[in-house]
């Protein structure tokens, strides 16, 4: 398991979060910038459902996971900040997205962990 982090991006340096916010997610999970979207770190168990190597998600945009994304990523994005904000969590059905294109469906769970998004992935 690799120790989660966020790259501060004035001096480059990575940020460490401790190495139990991904491992004692129950699932398939991986970390997310609200800022911007985009997956800091994920568990084995995410880049496996996801058919990617280790490290293949880090840096890639959360909308890239879905398959049929009913809204373009921006309004999504939206809604699920105002949710999060709002109540601390959002959740939802989606299409998953594998690496070799096949699909699957799976609900969804984001939590605010850390100042960062824990996204949950629960196969269907």
């Amino acid at each position: 398991m690799r120790i989660a982090s966020t790259r501060d991006m004035s001096t480059g340096e990575d940020q460490r979060l401790p190495p139990t916010v991904l491992a004692q997610a129950s699932r398939p999970a991986a970390l997310v910038s609200p800022d911007d979207g985009r997956i800091q770190s994920a568990n084995p168990a995410c880049e496996g459902l996801f058919g990617a190597a280790p490290g293949g998600l880090d840096g890639r945009h959360l909308s890239e996971l879905s398959a049929a994304p009913t809204r373009s990523p921006e309004e999504r994005a939206h809604a699920i900040a105002r949710a999060i904000a709002t109540t601390g969590a959002w959740s939802g059905e989606a299409v998953g997205l594998r690496a070799d294109g096949s699909t699957f469906r799976c609900v969804v769970r984001l939590l605010e962990a850390e100042g960062l998004w824990l996204a949950e992935f629960e196969p269907a």
